[in-house]
């Protein structure tokens, strides 16, 4: 293949998600969940609502919603705001309506929040009217990977990972200690954009397989780093589709077993970038063959050696006087002397020919570099090129990356001087993407079986 004839398919890839998962849930009511019963002091029932989307922490939700409850006079008899409510499983919440002293009649329920809302017509019949009955949906559960804390180890946050289908959806699963349980919704027949085909389920099950002595470590040290489950998630997920779509290269299957945290974020950007330059057309060797005790480099391309490495210094930041925030001194030096010491042995891996790749771990440090560097930023890795330095940056999108690529040479001062620009004049504008577009998560608290709180970030 010609350079030319490469360059117009990269331009035409580039232009490409390598995977589209987005969802948009309207906020509505779904109807009545819990029987319409009448007591002395008034009428009672249970209304479902769909689509609340939630804070990733226990007792609120990322809108302010509200329930009103209209009389057939067109007078408003009660609003409240709606919080969490512990566990159990479904696609809606019931939330309880109705009041003391209700008489019969044509009553109008609203809910709103998040600049969204829906209303439905009650009809409550009186007291000595018959009324059908409401059975609640049954749910049926069902495991396909569980690996629960073993009594031996000693971890600070994950008690177990369940990869399972409840009803018609699949979930990723990590409770924790303390019950709460974090989810990342895999397939959801109501979600038609969501497109985690069933191969990159199975390769999900692989990896949990194969790095079962330590997936529940590399989930706790992801909380335990506050770098959060949902990056576990994404990482996990992107790793796994990616293989998916390498299927003609059975020996990266490699890169679903793995030993230390560390390597999760690693193989998932090695996975990536095969992934998409296998589908330019590109010649990859996933698994170069080692020669003696030298450093290895990950993978080849067009004949390059290429090099991941991954910033492990998590993002401390602190808010600067003047606005905006920086990082700390302490931080500051940890993260020049691990880009230093990174590209350094990245040179000798690819003999200061090859093409190096580094990626953060820590979502602030992503969040940052991603601000201080958004005009030069590409969807896509830049064409396979001798002395080249990628640095490989979260994207605000699930499953997707960004890149912005400088001369080998010049990549240590140009990523230095970034610090120094942002520890003298603050950052401003960036955002911490703890919940990403396009990877529907679902949380739970743990108590009373009563609900499950869903978002489709957008």
């Amino acid at each position: 293949m010609s350079f030319p004839d490469f360059l117009n398919i990269y331009r035409f890839i580039s232009r490409r998600p390598i995977l589209v998962v987005t969802s948009t849930r309207r906020l509505k009511i779904t109807g009545i969940k819990e029987q319409i019963r009448w007591h002395k002091i008034g009428w009672f029932a249970g209304m479902g609502i769909e689509g609340l989307i939630p804070a990733l922490a226990p007792g609120g939700y990322a809108h302010d919603y509200t329930i009103e409850l209209i009389s057939p006079e067109g007078k408003s008899m009660s609003r409240s705001h709606l919080s969490q409510a512990p566990d159990g499983f479904g696609t809606s919440t019931t939330v309880r309506i109705g009041g003391m002293g209700l008489s019969p009649g044509m009553y109008v329920a609203k809910v709103s929040g998040g600049n969204q809302e829906d209303t439905m017509t009650i009809n409550v019949p009186g007291i000595s009217e018959s009324l059908p009955e409401v059975k609640a949906p049954l749910i049926k559960t069902r495991l396909i990977k569980k690996i629960p804390s073993p009594r031996n180890k000693s971890l600070m946050f994950v008690k177990e990972l369940r990869l399972e289908a409840v009803g018609d959806c699949i979930l990723l699963t990590v409770r924790r200690k303390d019950d709460t349980e974090y989810s990342a919704v895999l397939k959801d027949p109501s979600i038609r954009e969501l497109s985690i085909t069933d191969s990159v389920i199975d390769k999900v099950a692989i990896l949990i397989d194969t790095s079962s002595g330590f997936i529940l470590d590399f989930a706790d040290d992801y909380i335990r780093e506050d770098i959060k489950d949902v990056s576990f998630f994404n990482d996990v997920i992107t790793l796994a589709g990616s293989i998916a779509s390498l299927d003609k290269y059975p020996e990266v299957i490699y890169l679903l077993k793995m030993g230390d945290t560390t390597e999760l974020l690693h193989n998932r950007v090695v996975a990536q970038l095969l992934d998409f330059y296998n589908r330019l057309g590109c010649t990859i060797t996933p698994k170069p063959i080692r020669r003696g005790n030298g450093r290895h480099h990950d993978f080849d391309v067009q004949d390059l050696k290429c090099e991941v490495k991954t910033l492990q210094p998590i993002g401390e930041i602190e808010i600067r006087e003047l606005g905006g925030v920086r990082f700390t001194e302490q931080y500051q030096r940890r993260l020049i002397n691990a880009i230093t010491n990174d590209l350094a042995d990245a040179s000798e891996q690819v003999e200061g020919k090859g093409m190096t790749f580094i990626a953060p771990w820590s979502y602030k440090l992503n969040g940052i570099l991603r601000q201080y560097f958004k005009e030069k930023l590409m969807m896509s890795p830049p064409p396979p090129t001798p002395e080249l330095t990628v640095l490989v940056l979260e994207a605000k999108k699930a499953l997707e990356s960004l890149f912005i690529s400088f001369p080998s040479k010049r990549a240590l001062s140009i990523l230095t001087s970034a610090i120094s620009i942002i520890q003298t004049n603050g950052m401003t504008g960036h955002t911490f993407d703890l919940v990403k577009d396009g990877l529907p998560i679902r949380f739970r608290t743990a108590s009373q079986p009563s609900e499950i709180w869903e978002t489709d970030p957008k």
